[in-house]
């Protein structure tokens, strides 16, 4: 959190890059990227493997070598009652068993996979380290024997505590996942630190491993929300979300191609001096604290509210966005909804003097969405919504838009596993399936526009770790398809504004992308992005202002989506009954 908050700015004041990966200097790459993998063994988390299996599939990379470590590890004996009890942990042992369980049944089950038949054909290398004061280092035979096989990157999912010449043992060093934001968190027990101090994010961190007592130098780094109370839920939120480090971090290498001085040089990101003690194994007293600190956390929901039902509803305010400078919005004109049902995720559409949303319509007995239209006239308000599109999966965030003369909309069915088009067969209510966009893509939330003679879709991975960090863009010279991933893809990995927020705007000759803020909450405020460069090979965007919700409002808890349009604006807020 401490490290976090870095963007925030008024409409038309500061403004802060978000994206700006491209270099003048770049040049084409005429051969693979070779790849050496650091085990401690060729059983590992699943999570691994989805790095793994990108390295294999990918056309510009070549896994090249499995280092092994070879040391024997004889089997720990089981403590007896005293022993745990006396080595002041026994409290966290039984609670993270407990939680692991908790995790598992809320389908986060932490699997081990073998490795030995996708690498069958990938020369191997056992190595034996020695232990140097807490610190791992490999003999010179070793090294040179590694060094011998022209690897690029050496990505290490074990080997804890390397040192030594192995660093440099390929081109562009040794790289490394912490689960945690190395800001401020070093040590043990990852993702449990961070849900002891009610830390609102969590961090993922992806290093070049050097010499320096903290460890190495920052290659790419992204957040997850805070789990409440399970660190076990938190930390496999973490693993799977962060992943897609190693992917943008490798996307980008290939594009500039620098030399080893370079990449070191330009490559790593700014980052504090680690000043803190590292963080080991919680004591009993702490677990005993963190346990009252979780019940704490329970009934102040309750009190509050925020344990009673959600209710979402859209809003009319009655002016352009260019008039807010970063002030709250109020006197929002809000549609009342029944107490079965919520509406949110508001798209707007002026058509024949007429305004039309388009909207999620979601009902509490069902537990699931469909989507809905409703009109809003100043004078006589609100009419009540008409459901247009229903199937056996949830739907919401309705994006409608009109191509060449004919209305197609994108509603978010992510259960389906696709991104599906439909064509608007009577306006504004008769709709029918027209092609599907992506297949085995969970996509939530999104966008398409035309610009510059292609079509740009900006999406979100729905079965991602976290929903919320990984805007993806993807273009097509047709409407249809088929898309093409941009080679910046994640073009935005920051909770802070990734997720879509609506429509693509035009807001006096800019093009204005609203984005989510979903770091202390789901829906905490918008977050208005300018894009500044858009094409096949380069995205660049800057935060030009943020729109928050105004407390006192009838639905001031949370404002998550925004239709932008020349005399008024359409948000969604929430509340709880």
């Amino acid at each position: 959190m401490r490290a976090y908050f870095r963007l925030c700015g008024e409409l038309g004041g500061e403004l802060v890059s978000q994206v700006d990966l491209h270099d003048e200097r770049t040049r084409p790459l005429e051969r693979p990227l070779r790849i050496g993998l650091l085990l401690d063994s060729l059983t590992v988390d699943a999570w691994v493997t989805d790095v793994i299996d990108f390295i294999l599939s990918h056309d510009r990379l070549e896994l090249g070598l499995v280092v092994l470590d070879g040391r024997e590890r004889p089997a720990r004996e089981p403590q007896s009652l005293w022993e745990r009890l006396r080595s002041n942990h026994a409290l966290y042992y039984r609670l993270m068993a407990i939680d692991e369980r908790r995790a598992a049944a809320n389908g986060w089950l932490h699997e081990e996979l073998d490795l030995s038949e996708c690498l069958y054909d990938v020369s191997q290398r056992t190595v034996v380290p020695h232990q140097q004061g807490g610190r791992l280092r490999l003999d010179e035979r070793d090294v040179d024997g590694i060094r011998d096989e022209a690897l690029d990157i050496l990505l290490s999912f074990g080997f804890d505590g390397l040192i030594g010449e192995i660093l440099q043992a390929a081109t562009y060093g040794v790289w490394k996942y912490r689960h945690s934001d190395t800001d401020d968190y070093r040590g043990e027990c990852p993702g449990f630190w961070e849900v002891y101090e009610n830390n609102p994010v969590s961090g993922i961190t992806l290093e070049v491993v050097d010499n320096s007592p903290g460890g190495g130098r920052v290659l790419s780094k992204t957040y997850v929300r805070t789990h409440p109370t399970s660190p076990m839920i938190n930390l496999a939120r973490q693993q799977e979300t962060g992943t897609i480090l190693f992917r943008r971090a490798v996307e980008e290498l290939l594009r500039k191609v620098p030399s080893p001085q370079e990449f070191l040089e330009t490559f790593p990101l700014t980052s504090k001096p680690y000043e803190k003690a590292p963080c080991r194994k919680p004591t009993t007293p702490q677990m005993l604290k963190f346990g009252g600190r979780a019940m704490l956390r329970s009934l102040v929901g309750k009190l509050t509210g925020k344990s009673r039902p959600a209710q979402w509803s859209i809003g009319i305010w009655p002016h352009d966005t260019s008039s807010l400078n970063g002030k709250p919005i109020e006197d929002i004109d809000w549609y009342e909804p029944r107490s079965d049902h919520f509406i949110a995720d508001p798209c707007a559409i002026e058509s024949d003097g007429r305004l039309h949303l388009f909207v999620e319509e979601y009902v509490y007995e069902k537990e699931r969405a469909h989507i809905s239209v409703m009109e809003y006239d100043r004078e006589t308000g609100f009419t009540d919504p008409q459901k247009i599109l229903g199937l056996d999966c949830h739907l919401s965030f309705p994006y409608v838009f009109e191509d060449e003369g004919t209305y197609y909309m994108i509603p978010e069915q992510l259960e389906s596993g696709q991104v599906v088009l439909y064509r608007c067969e009577e306006f504004p209510d008769r709709w029918t399936q027209h092609c599907v966009l992506l297949d085995d893509f969970y996509g939530a939330d999104t966008v398409i526009f035309r610009q510059d003679g292609l079509y740009w879709m900006f999406t979100t991975n729905g079965r991602a770790g976290n929903w919320d960090s990984n805007l993806h863009l993807m273009y097509s010279t047709k409407l249809c398809g088929p898309y093409t991933p941009h080679p910046q893809t994640p073009v935005s990995i920051t909770l802070y504004g990734s997720r879509m927020a609506g429509r693509i705007h035009q807001l006096n000759g800019r093009l204005i992308r609203p984005g989510q803020n979903c770091v202390e909450k789901y829906g905490g405020s918008l977050v208005l992005h300018e894009i500044l460069c858009l094409t096949p090979d380069r995205y660049e965007e800057r935060v030009i202002g943020e729109v928050r919700p105004n407390p006192t409002d009838p639905f001031g808890d949370a404002l998550h989506t925004i239709a932008m349009l020349p005399t008024q604006t359409v948000v969604d807020g929430l509340r709880y009954l």
